[in-house]
């Protein structure tokens, strides 16, 4: 595979040099003589490759200095835009936190005026306070226990996920 245009120009000269000996030489025959070579160079980047940089400035002087400019441009606007993509993942993150935190609260809050609800009932001797105070507990439980499973879970997808990802690769 040719990876450089000058490695592609110096087969050209050569097999030129070997057409031009072999017309030379009666002996061979037409159908060796005819060769045909092509090559495709393919390119990626914000850059052209040194031999088309020399050669845009040559068409037009002070080329050069205008496409490395426009490359730094667009490699500073790229990184402007991923600065603004972590800046607003970074405070979307911290608004779940947030509220996850506030919801955290406030479901605090309501246990403890549940349980005081029904520790008051019990000292006044109503049953049902009683059952108010498990019911809440069994509730915090459940939702603790359900929390950590869901956790589980997406952990091991994750995990799944990846090593299929690794498998892949």
């Amino acid at each position: 595979m040719i990876r450089d245009p000058e490695d592609a120009n110096d087969i050209i000269r050569t097999n030129t040099e070997l057409s031009s000996s072999e017309s030379e030489n009666p002996e061979v025959s037409d159908v060796d003589s005819k060769r045909s070579l092509q090559a495709t160079f393919y390119r990626s980047g914000p850059l052209p490759d040194a031999n088309q940089i020399r050669q845009y400035e040559q068409i037009y002087p002070g080329a050069a200095e205008k496409i490395f400019r426009m490359a730094e441009k667009e490699q500073d606007h790229r990184q402007s835009l991923e600065k603004e993509v972590l800046q607003i993942n970074k405070t979307s993150v911290v608004e779940e936190i947030n509220l996850a935190r506030t919801g955290q609260w406030m479901a605090f809050g309501l246990n403890i005026i549940v349980l005081l609800f029904g520790a008051l009932l019990s000292w006044m001797g109503n049953d049902v306070g009683i059952t108010i105070i498990f019911t809440s507990i069994i509730a915090n439980a459940a939702v603790f226990l359900g929390e950590r499973a869901v956790r589980g879970f997406i952990k091991q997808k994750e995990a799944r996920e990846e090593s299929g990802k690794e498998g892949e690769e």
